[in-house]
């Protein structure tokens, strides 16, 4: 509305649906200027709708707003831009048209210039001037008869055409679930095949562990069968090499081990560095026939002096201690040490 006297002076309008973008888009409302036109275009065929009875009122919501400025514009069109003067006598022009009937033009125009009430204006632009005004005058009357057409005829036409719709969508909703199904088939067939491979790749993968784990297995096993055979009598002139038993200690073992400790128990006081004393303390088992390294001596000491302790403080029972004498015979009243 505040661009309307622009767009009756503009020829081309691109411009100022330009113009009209910029203004809403500085409004927050985002829109080109072909979407203003397009929707501009649309809201002014509902209104002609609306005004030519064609639909309710109700159905359009900007009618109110849209009337202030296009009626002005549809009582402009409705007045004819030159006024004629056409003959009293005969009012209706004959069925066949001007075009088709030109000597019928040609005797208007004569009974007007003998009547002296014909257009003042002489030569081919009154002619030209009736002739627009017949076609004008039979357009009108043509209008007349469409509003009396057969209203039958228009609802079967648009029942027809309804039917057409319905079964074009119809068929487009069907293709489309079609469509869909395959998809779902080709997807399942391929998350089955991906099952498939991945079970067979898992079946390899284990068969191959299994049989590397039979081949170790298998190694190990004849490593140890074949250790027994591969060892030859040691000479009694030849010193044997020590063999690091097992973590399990014998009785005999863990009294032979307390009583070495016990013999170098000054030199474990007076020293901070131990793991020197540890491997003595290992070579003399050793040569007592006890193979055991500085390591093992050193974990079991600690665990008979942990249970001792206990049994010390009263945390445990004595009987949880079976070297409790032999210990308190090397430690005496310090079970702290």
């Amino acid at each position: 509305m505040e661009l309307d006297q622009r767009f009756v002076r503009a020829g081309r309008k691109a411009q100022l649906w330009d113009e009209i973008a910029e203004k809403m888009r500085k409004d927050c409302n985002f829109r080109d200027a072909q979407q203003c036109r397009d929707k501009w275009e649309k809201l002014s065929a509902g209104y002609k709708e609306v005004q030519h009875g064609l639909k309710n009122r109700e159905s359009n919501p900007f009618f109110d707003e849209l009337h202030p400025l296009l009626a002005k514009k549809s009582i402009k069109k409705e007045k004819h831009p030159k006024r004629l003067r056409w003959p009293k006598k005969k009012e209706v022009a004959p069925k066949d048209s001007a075009e088709a009937n030109p000597d019928f033009v040609a005797k208007e125009i004569e009974e007007e210039e003998s009547q002296g009430r014909g257009n003042p204006r002489e030569g081919s632009e009154g002619v030209e001037e009736f002739e627009a005004g017949v076609l004008a005058r039979k357009k009108r009357k043509s209008l007349k008869y469409i509003a009396a057409t057969d209203l039958a005829v228009v609802q079967s036409f648009l029942e027809s055409v309804t039917s057409k719709h319905q079964f074009f969508f119809k068929d487009l909703l069907d293709s489309m679930e079609r469509r869909q199904q395959q998809k779902e088939q080709l997807r399942d067939e391929i998350e089955e095949r991906w099952r498939a491979e991945d079970s067979s790749q898992r079946c390899v993968f284990n068969s191959a562990m299994i049989l590397l784990t039979q081949n170790l297995l298998g190694n190990q096993v004849g490593n140890a069968g074949a250790g027994p055979a591969t060892v030859h009598p040691s000479s009694p002139d030849r010193p044997q090499a020590p063999k690091k038993r097992s973590e399990n200690w014998k009785r005999s073992e863990v009294l032979q081990m307390i009583k070495i400790r016990g013999q170098i128990q000054s030199r474990f006081a007076s020293s901070t560095r131990r793991m020197g004393l540890w491997e003595e303390v290992a070579e003399l088992l050793v040569a007592d026939g006890v193979r055991r390294d500085a390591k093992q001596c050193k974990e079991k000491w600690d665990k008979l002096m942990a249970a001792y302790k206990d049994v010390a403080d009263g945390k445990r029972e004595r009987r949880d201690s079976p070297y409790f004498a032999e210990l308190t015979a090397i430690v005496g009243r310090r079970p702290a040490e």
